[in-house]
């Protein structure tokens, strides 16, 4: 990688970020500057809730900048991510939104309410009580971070199961987590 194509000065075992080409002399040449190479229009083929491939590429003040399907940036946002992820990470991810400024939203997690999706996770969740004795030490106040290490959903999913387990009376709330419904004496 030339000096003037790098985005500061590389030493031996720094991470760095590039895209690889072939120059006109058919050598193999790299480039820091990944932003020449991603386009800033056309984003019409990006629709809301979309599966898209992201490269994560850079930390941001809201969360990480991410490069997605290999051609635009998109930006995850801090608060919405519950899974450990870092610079570099492959991963799939959604379009939550194209903003009016042009700029795409992403998700780690699918976008919307599915019912049989919310079937499935209350499925898991109530596997999951009955796998730890019937109780289950987590609340809505738990961490979002706690609650995908242990489900791997949202806290907002998380809320929206719960609530519905709660209303076919299949678990009861405590005050230090979720109690099986058959569990309660």
């Amino acid at each position: 990688m030339p000096p003037q194509e790098q985005d500061k000065g590389l030493k031996v075992g720094d991470q760095a970020l590039f895209k690889i080409f072939l120059d006109e002399t058919h050598h193999l040449y790299a480039s820091a500057h990944v932003d020449i190479y991603l386009e800033e229009e056309d984003k019409g083929h990006f629709e809301a809730g979309q599966p898209v491939s992201l490269l994560v590429a850079r930390r941001s003040d809201l969360g990480f900048n991410a490069i997605v399907d290999g051609t635009h940036w998109g930006v995850l946002y801090a608060n919405e991510i519950f899974q450990k992820i870092q610079i570099g990470d492959r991963v799939t991810g959604f379009v939550k939104k194209i903003r009016d400024d042009g700029r795409i939203d992403l998700s780690l997690q699918k976008p919307g309410y599915s019912p049989s999706r919310m079937d499935a996770l209350a499925d898991k969740l109530m596997e999951t009580i009955e796998a730890r004795n019937g109780f289950l030490r987590l609340t809505d106040k738990s961490a979002p971070e706690e609650i995908y290490a242990t489900l791997g959903i949202s806290k907002k999913v998380f809320k929206q199961v719960v609530g519905r387990l709660y209303k076919e009376r299949l678990i009861v709330l405590e005050e230090t987590g979720l109690r099986s419904n058959q569990s309660v004496r």
